[in-house]
């Protein structure tokens, strides 16, 4: 079964942080390494620290993905007024260095320029002027250790990173947690079509079922409450909550679920 759900172009893997979706996912990215292919994992939640990849801190160059820091703003905590984002991206266009780019900001005296500075600023420990490019092959992106605040940012602009870079890209990426609101979908959706179009299969972990998920294969290893009111709006049958505990629910390309045996071994 493993195998069949490796040669997905994009799965997504529903269920909650921690329980048997990070179990699927682990298994997909053994099953990968054993096949000799090379996985990516952006380790949002720490869970996947058992795998034999290599470890990188989550830095990135900002030459490598300065055009998509203003959108990944509204993945930080509080407000951004088109006015902030705004800002961020003309000091983005205008500056070579997340420094330079910075004291532009500083340099204007308005409230959405210094917005824009705040929530860039915290970003200045992962988005470093003269770092090198990553090679996030067999590698595992340690996540976890970005504070909460600019944890979800950091994480898209990771796939930004993957699908920007002229390497050579992984042939699996785990995506550690892809929860996207609509505002995030815009950006990153995209980004995601394309990796998979350059031959990256996709794991992707969210919380629940949503609209965008229905183009491609969808894995339920639990029911939650989200996960059932989602379903319901989608017109989706609901799987049995006791049969979930000893098999997972594949939604494929339609409206139809099917309960299958997951045999790891």
């Amino acid at each position: 079964m493993l195998e069949e759900l490796l040669e997905k172009r994009m799965l997504v893997i529903v269920g909650r942080a921690g329980g048997r979706r990070e179990e699927l996912a682990r298994g997909l990215a053994a099953r990968a390494l054993a096949a000799d292919l090379s996985p990516t994992v952006l380790d949002y939640h720490g869970l996947f620290g058992d795998l034999r990849l290599r470890t990188l801190t989550p830095v990135l160059p900002y030459r490598a993905v300065s055009e998509h820091l203003p959108p990944a703003l509204r993945s930080m905590p509080g407000p951004l007024t088109p006015s902030a984002e705004a800002a961020a991206a003309d000091a983005v266009a205008r500056s070579r260095t997340l420094s330079e780019c910075l004291a532009r900001l500083i340099s204007r005296a308005s409230s959405g320029a210094n917005l824009a500075c705040q929530k860039l600023s915290l970003l200045s420990g992962y988005i470093v002027d003269g770092a090198p490019f990553p090679d996030a092959k067999r590698a595992r992106v340690e996540l976890a250790t970005v504070p909460a605040l600019c944890r979800k940012a950091l994480a898209l602009l990771w796939i930004a990173y993957l699908r920007e870079t002229n390497a050579p890209p992984p042939e699996i990426a785990v995506i550690g947690e892809c929860s996207l609101n609509a505002r995030e979908q815009a950006w990153v959706e995209p980004l995601l079509e394309e990796l998979a179009a350059r031959g990256v299969r996709l794991v992707l972990l969210d919380r629940s079922v949503r609209r965008w998920h229905l183009q491609h294969t969808i894995v339920i290893t639990e029911i939650t409450p989200e996960t059932r009111a989602r379903m319901l709006a989608l017109r989706l049958p609901i799987p049995s909550e006791d049969e979930l505990k000893r098999r997972i629910a594949v939604v494929d390309g339609g409206s139809q679920v099917r309960e299958i045996e997951l045999r790891q071994g």
